[in-house]
């Protein structure tokens, strides 16, 4: 497993060309603005399914880091069979589906959880590095807004498209906007890509794209583990069908302690031998805000707001 010493990486990223990095934001990169990560939600599906099936009140079991609620809610499933087990890929998609069967629920669901919700300032460090053109393509797993409402709060005048299931049809288009591309839908205005038949079925425009694009640059990815096959295969495409996939490295940025999914590493020996070059590798880092900040000032562009926030 190559790891990237930060400090190195974080001179790179100064001297890089403008749109030569691109970023991948997942789930851990809302958490810092009160958005609940899969594995928290994971468990408050989990016991409004006990519950409802014993008939008793969720706030019976309202401490859901509790070792002792935990255990007497997976024994019930456990008892039950034909569920996932502990902490397998499949227990967000399937427990989500099962609390919820029809997908206006969930969407109602994802909205509730998202609204209202400010961007922290991880966020608007990102918003500073897409308005000064240092990126231009944002990929993202999330359902929230925070990554444009990080932009608007540096630049209430940005231009730039947000893109997903329902709008992939302006991939093709003329316009040469910064763009937002949503990878598992939006619940705004399309159908949200967030259960294990949705997920594998992610269209092929949007898995072409990121392939023509991440062949002429490199990606950081931040709060995304890897662990659904949809959005992995994506990377697995671009690996394949280009002869210098990701040419300014895949970063892949792992909490302290983090061991990575072994599907990533993987992925990341393959470039790094595709393209006969270490650029590739893992990062150690505290958090999306503390790492967003680091590139905030690697990049010498200052703003007022986060200068105060920083303070």
């Amino acid at each position: 497993m190559h790891i990237i010493d930060k400090k190195e990486f974080l001179r790179s990223f100064a001297v890089r060309p403008d749109g030569s990095l691109n970023f991948l934001l997942g789930a851990g990169a809302s958490v810092q603005a009160n958005i609940p990560a899969a594995g928290t939600l994971i468990w408050q599906f989990k016991r409004k399914l006990y519950c409802g099936a014993i008939n008793v009140r969720e706030e019976k079991y309202k401490d859901l880091e509790s070792e002792r609620n935990r255990n007497i809610i997976q024994s019930y499933f456990e008892l039950q069979g034909n569920f996932p087990t502990l902490y397998s890929p499949d227990e967000y998609s399937f427990y989500f589906e099962k609390c919820y069967p029809n997908s206006i629920d969930r969407k109602a669901f994802i909205q509730r959880i998202v609204q209202g919700k400010n961007p922290s300032i991880g966020h608007k460090c990102l918003g500073v590095l897409f308005d000064s053109k240092k990126i231009n393509h944002i990929w993202t797993t999330n359902f929230d807004e925070l990554i444009e409402s990080g932009i608007k709060a540096i630049n209430n005048g940005a231009s730039f498209e947000v893109i997903s299931e329902d709008t992939k049809n302006q991939l093709s288009n003329l316009n040469r906007l910064p763009r937002i591309i949503k990878l598992h839908g939006d619940y705004r205005y399309d159908k949200l890509q967030n259960t294990s038949n949705e997920l594998q079925s992610l269209e092929k425009n949007l898995h072409g794209y990121f392939g023509s694009i991440q062949s002429q640059a490199g990606l950081i990815v931040i709060g995304y583990s890897g662990s659904d096959n949809s959005i992995l295969q994506a990377f697995y495409e671009t690996v394949n069908s280009s002869n210098n996939p990701f040419p300014y490295g895949l970063i892949w940025c792992i909490r302290k302690g983090q061991q990575p999914n072994s599907n990533v590493i993987n992925l990341i020996e393959k470039i790094n031998e595709k393209n006969n070059n270490n650029l590739s590798g893992f990062i150690e880092i505290d958090g999306f805000d503390e790492f967003m900040f680091e590139l905030y000032v690697a990049n010498e562009v200052t703003n007022p707001e986060i200068e105060n926030i920083a303070k």
